[in-house]
């Protein structure tokens, strides 16, 4: 009967102690699956910021491209690099290099500069170019030029300015 007894009791704290275990046993899988998810969500976040950063990225590299695509030559002007180059050949030039500028859009007239450094062997070599290049059927306007002798070769390194210009219809 002293058990008995005993047990009624203590029969309110052993309930309550049974409960609390209970609630520690539920809250630690509760924790333990919310754990779990703030793990993935945390990764989901930092995958989330590289794809960011690399979309960021294309961002800038498509600035980048729009900005080459002002500045670099179309197939247009591929076309007039391989002119100057056949001219250059049929009057003894040598050019040492081409740089396309930007193109000029006006509202009659599209304009394309082109500077050019040749390596001639006289004025009168220089003269013959120029004037082939300005008799050409593409419209071709010379619009600087900039003569050094060489002394030691006799050859003069000439930089000119060479724009191509299309009439708009």
């Amino acid at each position: 009967m002293e058990l008995s007894a005993s047990l009624n009791k203590y029969k309110n704290i052993v309930m309550n102690l049974a409960l609390i275990i209970l609630a520690v046993i539920v809250s630690g899988n509760i924790y333990k699956r919310q754990s779990a998810d703030l793990a993935s969500i945390n990764r989901n976040i930092a995958e989330e910021k590289k794809k960011n950063k690399v979309f960021d990225n294309l961002g800038k590299l498509e600035k980048k491209i729009d900005a080459y695509k002002k500045v670099l030559p179309g197939e247009e002007a591929t076309t007039v690099i391989n002119v100057l180059n056949a001219i250059a050949k049929d009057f003894n030039v040598r050019i040492t290099s081409i740089r396309p500028a930007p193109e000029e859009r006006k509202d009659d007239y599209t304009k394309s500069a082109f500077q050019l450094n040749i390596v001639v062997s006289g004025y009168q070599a220089l003269g013959r170019f120029i004037s082939a290049l300005e008799n050409h059927p593409i419209f071709f306007v010379v619009e600087s030029v900039g003569i050094n002798s060489d002394r030691q070769t006799q050859d003069m390194n000439v930089s000119l300015v060479v724009s191509k210009i299309a009439f708009r219809e």
